[in-house]
């Protein structure tokens, strides 16, 4: 019972994302706006979120983490088979792309079991502890009391040498909102001390107006690392301008309260009339005096998007119909489950 309460608390979590996901549209500020002017929009204006944020939103449904599952799952069929050879092979393929991709919490999850079979299932003692070493250089500030395995393996990792360092962020980052690392997000000011992880790595640049600055680094040469970032929009309200090239996204630019521009319609990005001067369909109307006091806390947290028509497939019978079917049919699968004999692999994890 507990497990199909969870399911379907899950499926619950999923649709009410997705429906806010679908009513909130990218904002991106243009060279020529106000930062603070931009940032009272954003937190006022319930049916936008900031560009910074929506890329950090497509890291989580990038499709290279349902790739990632599907090469874990054939790691694993091979390992319950006993071709224990082949399954090595398999979660070494699995650990090659740790630093390729922004991974999500769940494909985090797989890269380290894949680093706890392959260590388990090497012969040498070196390749055993190098294995759970790359744990910690991998993801420095992953919490390892959510993974699966042994008290003592635990204990053994973080006992290792972690070969990652810290990172103080430089003045000249204050343009950016968002670092992350191999898929760990951290926001961005000058002075803050960020965990990063040991070798190379991955790491990408978050802004509002600037596109986002990707690069694979290590603990010597960030430290000596200058992004030349590029803006999505230039220009003013009358003669706009950017380079499109870089994205396919239907945005928002912001240029003043009173003007915000629709890149929807691509060919006509650069021409006046997709200017909206009052925010008409974009509601509520967003005023001067609303932006005056959200400047005494531009930090202010967005407001819940409020109910559209865009989300009214939440009130579909087949939905809900399909929601429980997913439940029950996990349910009885883990009673199934649980009636079968356990099989023996080479360890517990």
């Amino acid at each position: 019972m507990k497990v199909l309460f969870s399911v379907i608390g899950l499926c619950l979590f999923a649709l009410t994302s997705l429906a806010q996901s679908e009513i909130q549209q990218p904002l991106v500020r243009s060279a020529a706006a106000d930062k603070n002017n931009y940032q009272a929009t954003v937190h006022l204006n319930s049916n936008f979120i900031s560009y910074s944020n929506y890329k950090i939103n497509q890291l989580e449904t990038n499709h290279y983490n349902k790739k990632l599952s599907l090469l874990y799952v054939e790691a694993q069929k091979l390992y319950f088979q006993k071709d224990y050879f082949n399954a090595l092979k398999k979660y070494q393929e699995v650990i090659g792309h740790r630093n390729y991709q922004h991974w999500n919490s769940f494909s985090k999850k797989l890269l380290i079991q894949s680093f706890l079979k392959a260590s388990e299932l090497s012969h040498d003692l070196i390749d055993k502890n190098s294995y759970l070493s790359l744990i910690q250089n991998t993801f420095p500030n992953f919490p390892l009391e959510t993974i699966n395995m042994p008290m003592k393996v635990r204990k053994q990792i973080e006992k290792m040498k972690s070969q990652s360092s810290f990172w103080k962020i430089p003045e000249s980052f204050e343009k950016f909102n968002f670092v992350v690392f191999n898929g760990e997000v951290h926001s961005l000011f000058p002075g803050k001390k960020i965990k990063i992880p040991g070798g190379q790595f991955l790491v990408t640049l978050f802004s509002d107006a600037f596109y986002p600055v990707r690069t694979r680094l290590d603990g010597l040469s960030i430290k000596h690392w200058l992004p030349s970032p590029r803006w999505v929009s230039s220009g003013t309200c009358e003669f706009p301008g950017g380079d499109k090239s870089e994205t396919t996204d239907a945005l928002y630019v912001f240029y003043t309260e009173k003007c915000i521009i629709n890149t929807k319609n691509k060919k006509n990005y650069f021409e006046k009339k997709n200017t909206i001067s009052n925010l008409a369909d974009l509601k509520p109307v967003f005023t001067e005096n609303q932006a005056k006091a959200s400047r005494l806390n531009p930090m202010g947290l967005q407001t819940n998007a409020q109910p559209s028509q865009k989300s009214s497939w939440l009130k579909n019978k087949w939905i809900w119909l399909g929601v429980a079917a997913v439940a029950g049919a996990y349910a009885i699968r883990q009673s199934s489950d649980s009636g079968k004999k356990t099989t023996t692999t080479k360890s517990n994890f």
